[in-house]
């Protein structure tokens, strides 16, 4: 949610159907060839293809699982994992020039609020 909050503030300019790893490549320089098809919107619908190894919690962890084959074609099958969260989270933060919890308390939590919720 906070990646298309994001998507929709800067009008858009990034794309939901490119890839999600030049946006990260900075802080994840390694990754498959095949890994680097994943699109930002096949992460947000779990569809990225990763193999279920651990949860990532760190940058370390990501570019370890950046370098193992995917399981299966980007958008080929849904199968939902937290990795596909962790990856959209460093998108979110390298495109917004953000941190994370600060993006979303600012961002979706007021938001929320403001609306009612």
């Amino acid at each position: 949610m906070s990646l298309l909050r994001l998507w929709q503030e800067t009008g858009r300019r990034f794309s939901l159907d490119g890839p999600f790893w030049p946006h990260i490549k900075v802080i994840c320089p390694r990754a498959r060839d095949d890994v680097r098809k994943v699109t930002i919107r096949q992460l947000l619908q779990h569809a990225s293809g990763f193999k279920k190894v651990h949860d990532c919690t760190s940058r370390k962890n990501l570019e370890t699982l950046l370098t193992q084959p995917l399981a299966y074609g980007p958008g080929m099958h849904y199968a939902y994992d937290n990795n596909n969260f962790y990856a959209a989270r460093l998108v979110l933060e390298q495109i917004g020039n953000v941190k994370y919890t600060s993006y979303v308390k600012a961002a979706v939590c007021r938001r929320a609020v403001t609306l009612g919720f």
